[in-house]
């Protein structure tokens, strides 16, 4: 039986809260009507999911004694199978909050309420093959390698690649946020 400390039972329960209302969402997305934004929504909650998942794998596994548990297997340990499981995920759950912003934007500004039909597709592919072809470099560079575990999950490695290929998708992502967000100050601004 394995013991939990008070932390680890609240971010236990968080998670499963937060895996709850995120099937709960994902069910009610899929029997709804089609709507503005509803399969980018989709594809957003479905990554929350399958993060939450990946953060929860060790905690549950090892509880308090996740330290010094789990890398003992000789074969291939869970906190890398969770940091494969979450890193396939932390891109679009970083991403796809963008494009749903960028939706409504030009929802506001162009009364286009059909924008998600016209780029769901090109959106989504390049979304998930860069998601694809991250975890394949990924796993080339050796990032199953140096996993760090703390007290309730496992956190990737120092790597070079993540902290590059970061930068090169938020600053973009930063900077048409900020020229969305100065082009609308200066046309109220103005008028």
């Amino acid at each position: 039986m394995q013991k939990y400390s008070p932390a680890a039972i609240t971010y236990i329960s968080l998670n499963i809260i937060n895996l709850s209302l995120s099937t709960f969402i994902i069910i009610k997305l899929c029997i709804s009507p089609n709507y503005f934004t509803k399969y980018t929504q989709f594809q957003l909650f479905i990554a929350s999911w399958g993060y939450t998942i990946g953060c929860l794998l060790t905690i549950i596994k090892y509880g308090d004694d996740i330290i010094n548990k789990s890398f003992e297997t000789h074969q291939i340990s869970i906190c890398v199978i969770q940091q494969m499981i979450s890193l396939f995920f932390f891109y679009p759950l970083h991403i796809f909050p963008v494009i749903l912003g960028f939706y409504i934007w030009n929802t506001i500004e162009n009364q286009n309420i059909k924008i998600e039909k016209k780029f769901f597709w090109p959106f989504s592919i390049l979304i998930w093959c860069f998601t694809i072809c991250y975890n394949v470099f990924s796993l080339a560079d050796g990032y199953q390698k140096d996993i760090r575990v703390t007290p309730l999950l496992c956190k990737p490695p120092n790597s070079n690649l993540h902290k590059i290929i970061y930068l090169i998708i938020i600053s973009p992502l930063f900077c048409i946020a900020l020229i969305f967000i100065c082009k609308n100050f200066l046309v109220y601004l103005f008028i």
